[in-house]
């Protein structure tokens, strides 16, 4: 069952609720996913989206198993880990290496 939007009144009344610094806070957006279930085209898209409506989107990758990232990132866990030297260093298959590099 989906749930019930909020009366506008409410909107209205908890917009009205917050302060200042609480309408500075930046949206995050956490994508996690299984091995080809759309996360780079999720992010690439959604990169592409914001740019378009002139806002600056700050992005970090925390894959270090991609090969290519097809938009760019603010921050990139390939730059400083080399998941195949976690691999080697702790005796682990690409997933153990992945999560053990995060």
């Amino acid at each position: 069952m989906m749930a019930q939007p909020q009366s506008s009144k409410a909107s209205v009344a908890a917009a009205a609720a917050e302060t200042p610094e609480q309408r500075k806070l930046p949206t995050v957006i956490l994508v996690i996913g299984m091995a080809g279930s759309g996360k780079t085209t999720f992010m690439q898209r959604t990169s592409i989206y914001l740019k378009s409506q002139k806002k600056t989107p700050y992005v970090i990758n925390l894959d270090p198993a991609v090969m290519h990232v097809p938009f760019d990132c603010n921050i990139d866990i390939r730059d400083t880990v080399d998941y195949k030297q976690v691999m080697k260093r702790y005796d682990l298959g690409p997933n153990g290496a992945i999560l053990t590099s995060l």
